[in-house]
């Protein structure tokens, strides 16, 4: 722990927890006017504690009476380390097992056992409920802690009550998440004259900045942090782990609420899915079924929720699932995120666990194959099975170490090194900027192309190559765009394809093709320069060709030819050879040059056809600015 942690005080109603807090801190947790007349905790308060190391931690005092349980869930819901109050007196009690409960679906792992009240018992009752507690805490995480008593007259206890904090602060807190971008769930929003709106939470990931734009969900806002403050003292900036009040500028008090997130802009995809490990507590009365309508207390956000197993079809006492809990309404969780399960109108827990994944898609049992191992992939943070789960889900998809951090939460380095690893052991191939499909996938899409660009090729004789726009045209669906650049380069790497005139062939295909294609396009293009000054035809060009090839076929080889300029199209689709123009532009130049001008009613006389084919010579010629049109009649252009 680095002194930006909190402690939670938790316990049974009226076990002492505020009045621990108070002689640690001289801080009266219990402010408001209900909880002085009624004499216990209604919201959770926070003190802040120096200790003295110099250390400054939170203590976060939580109510302890089941009619308030919304509140100690919340209040719960971001410590890293607990304090458990049991009565020497009292014992433990129903409250007390159910905020231990608790605490272990939150994640705590470290945590002491203060026995308050010893001043009230004598030492036998102590020993009895040290006992007690013995009994309880086996298999969770104040199994073999210490328990320490307390006697709230005098004070005795407390120095060696600081002490386990101390020890606390020695690194038994968990470990801060600096590198994900900022997050805080809001738990207390209030209003204060000059200042204006202020929220206040736990800084559950990286760091907030004086002046920092943040995006507040799920209502959709901006605001700009106008200050901090830490432990009544302003500070510019604040990291994971810190207790904090935020003021901010650009949203009202009647816009943000409990529950809400404040979120560096654009990191929180806002899903109503929640796919969750579930695990029913072995107090709960209840069972967990499909379709069962349940509250999700998600750090301060408390929504309904509809329950869907997974698997099976209920979960019992003590059992562990997965179930996806489709919410009343989105929230900013994140996998990883902790949360606690409870009846709609029972303030008693059913249950808690850990989101594995959030999501637009309803689970349907159809889903199962593709989901399924994805989700134990996750419950079991096997990265080398999640990697395979979604390449397998989604085959043709890459994946790289970034997006699946940014999906499962799981540190961005952990997944490079998975990555490579799958890489070295021949289950990945990287297709650039660090994405990586699945070795099969390639293999598949290899043989796939292959075939393509075959089969494009024999079905079109005149064609000798097929562009790579027309590859990643075709299977768009199948392979992402980056991948088919590798993959093509690799194919021809291999021999399998040939690189033809910006595209690809294969390799017998282009031998062969290459040799008949010149014969008949040399062939073509003699036939029409044959023809002299007579454009013809493609059924004129055809009807000459031995041995008689496909109209198709012959149109290619045509278009090919006046792309490359040996050829001439008329605009009534008639072929001209480069010699013919020539010849034509001759004649036609010195028809006018001996009378002046050329009609359409001269083309019979100096080129030797009518009107039909004359009109496209001579409009080919005014196109070319070989000749210019005055009313029917040609002159030279200038």
């Amino acid at each position: 722990m680095d002194g930006t942690a909190t402690i939670g005080v938790a316990g049974h109603v009226d076990h002492g927890k505020t009045t621990l807090v108070r002689s640690l801190t001289g801080i009266d947790t219990d402010r408001m006017k209900q909880e002085k007349e009624r004499g216990l905790s209604i919201e959770f308060g926070v003190a802040p504690f120096v200790l003295p190391s110099g250390l400054q931690l939170s203590l976060i005092d939580v109510p302890g009476h089941t009619d308030f349980m919304k509140n100690t869930i919340r209040g719960l819901n971001a410590v890293d380390a607990a304090i458990l109050v049991v009565a020497a007196d009292d014992g433990i009690m129903p409250q007390t097992r159910e905020h231990l409960q608790i605490l272990e679906f939150f994640g705590v792992e470290k945590g002491f056992v203060v026995l308050s009240k010893a001043d009230l018992v004598d030492a036998d009752t102590l020993d009895l409920a040290a006992l007690e507690v013995d009994d309880l805490t086996p298999g969770s995480f104040l199994e073999g802690c210490p328990i320490i008593p307390f006697y709230g007259g005098t004070g005795a206890g407390r120095e060696e009550i600081v002490n386990a904090v101390e020890q606390l602060a020695e690194g038994a807190c968990r470990e801060k998440d600096r590198i994900s971008p900022f997050r805080l769930f809001i738990d207390q929003v209030r209003t204060f004259q000059g200042i204006g709106t202020v929220v206040s939470g736990t800084v559950l990931s990286g760091t907030v900045r004086q002046s920092d734009t943040v995006e507040i969900i799920p209502a959709g806002l901006t605001a700009r942090v106008r200050s901090i403050e830490t432990h009544h003292s302003a500070t510019t900036s604040a990291t994971a782990g810190s207790r904090v009040g935020i003021s901010l500028q650009g949203v009202s008090l009647q816009k943000i609420s409990r529950g809400m997130v404040l979120a560096e802009p654009g990191t929180i995809a806002t899903e109503r899915f929640l796919n969750a490990e579930i695990s029913v507590s072995p107090l709960s009365k209840h069972e967990l079924h499909t379709g069962q309508r349940i509250k999700v207390f998600l750090h301060s956000a408390c929504t309904g929720a509809l329950a869907v197993m997974i698997e099976g079809r209920k979960l019992g006492p003590g059992e562990t699932g997965l179930v996806q809990l489709r919410l009343n309404g989105p929230v900013g969780a994140v996998p990883g995120d902790c949360l606690v399960i409870t009846p709609l109108n029972d303030p008693h827990v059913i249950g808690g666990g850990r989101v594995l994944e959030t999501t637009p898609s309803k689970f349907r049992k159809a889903h199962t194959a593709r989901v399924l191992p994805y989700l134990k992939a996750l419950q079991e943070e096997d990265l080398s099975g999640i990697v395979r789960a979604l390449l397998s889900a989604y085959p043709g998809k890459s994946v790289c170490a970034q997006e699946l951090s940014r999906s499962t939460r799981f540190a961005s380095h952990r997944f490079k090194e998975t990555l490579h690893a799958e890489q070295r052991a021949g289950r990945l191939v990287c297709v650039g900027d660090g994405r990586y499909l699945s070795a099969q996938d390639v293999l598949e899409a290899k043989k796939a192309i292959r075939d393509f660009v075959e089969k494009t090729l024999r079905d079109d004789a005149a064609r000798d190559h097929v562009s790579a726009a027309a590859i990643k045209s075709s299977f768009k669906h199948r392979v992402e765009s980056c991948a088919i650049d590798v993959i093509l380069r690799d194919l021809v790497a291999e021999g399998s394809l040939v690189s033809v005139n910006g595209g690809y062939s294969i390799r017998s295909i282009h031998q062969q093709r290459s040799s008949l294609r010149s014969l008949l396009m040399q062939q073509t293009q003699r036939i029409v320069e044959d023809s002299g000054p007579v454009p013809l035809t493609l059924s004129a060009v055809r009807d000459r060709m031995e041995p008689k090839q496909e109209k198709k076929d012959v149109q290619k080889i045509l278009e090919h030819l006046v792309a490359g300029g040996d050829l001439v199209r008329l605009d009534n689709d008639r072929y001209l050879s480069r010699k013919g123009a020539l010849l034509i532009k001759a004649l036609v130049k010195k028809h006018i040059t001996t009378h002046g001008k050329m009609t359409l009613a001269d083309c019979n006389e100096v080129l030797g056809y009518g009107r039909t084919v004359g009109t496209s010579i001579l409009e080919y010629l005014d196109k070319i600015g070989y000749t210019k049109r005055i009313g029917n009649e040609r002159v030279m252009k200038p």
